[in-house]
């Protein structure tokens, strides 16, 4: 295992490269499991974005995000075949897929695609309560924005920063890369309704549906690699 900066690699004699880009706020550990569940398919790395492992000293944007995701992949000399991203990891690779030549994306819950309505009023509304709530110390954590409570004060900035960034319909239209989507039914943070309406403008995608949460993802790696497989076997060159 090789740790450079914010990416670490799993080396492989195989010639496949598969990056992994994970969920807000989370930490490589968990995912420890599933990541080594990759490795027979070919050298895999995982990207720990700003904030996640280590404190920010100052709020992020989109932007600051890809821009050094795409200078620490060039300077350790790792071009992804596949992105695996799940839900914040999957709207960055999303939104960045056209700085890659021809790489495909297993995307697991992204958070990639613009909300309804009254899905975007319920997150405002969740860390509305929280910030009224804790100035008047009464909690209702039920109705609260976890992500937004869990955060410190440049993550929070930074969440509302990023909360907001999706890939746009002209966008989309104009993606030919080979996508698979998963969406969970009982998912509260990424609606399948979204996944469907958007994910109708890309060109070379599949959408699968399965039964569980937004966390089903820790469950059940053995879906995951079989889809993963799928990308794989579509490219004869590997």
């Amino acid at each position: 295992m090789n740790n450079n900066d914010r990416l670490t690699i799993f080396p492989s004699d195989k010639k496949i490269k598969i990056l992994f880009l994970p969920g807000w706020n989370t930490k490589k550990e968990i995912y420890g499991e599933l990541i080594r569940s990759f490795k027979k398919y070919g050298e895999v790395a995982y990207y720990a974005f700003e904030g996640f492992e280590t404190k920010l000293h100052y709020p992020y944007t989109y932007k600051d995000y890809e821009y050094n995701l795409i200078n620490s992949l060039k300077e350790n000399d790792f071009i992804p075949d596949i992105i695996v991203g799940y839900s914040f990891g999957g709207k960055v690779a999303l939104k960045s897929v056209s700085l890659f030549n021809n790489v495909k994306l297993l995307l697991i819950a992204p958070s990639s695609f613009d909300h309804n309505f009254l899905y975007k009023l319920k997150v405002k509304l969740k860390i509305f309560i929280y910030k009224v709530s804790k100035k008047l110390n009464i909690r209702f954590s039920f109705l609260e924005s976890s992500d937004y409570k869990n955060s410190d004060y440049f993550m929070r900035k930074t969440l509302i920063n990023v909360k907001d960034v999706f890939v746009s319909k002209n966008e989309l239209k104009q993606i030919n890369n080979q996508i698979i989507i998963v969406g969970y039914k009982e998912d509260k943070s990424v609606s399948c309704y979204d996944l469907k309406n958007n994910s109708k403008y890309l060109k070379n995608k599949e959408l699968y549906i399965f039964n569980g949460t937004h966390y089903q993802l820790f469950k059940d790696k053995e879906t995951i690699e079989l889809l993963l497989e799928r990308l794989i076997k579509h490219d004869s060159s590997y």
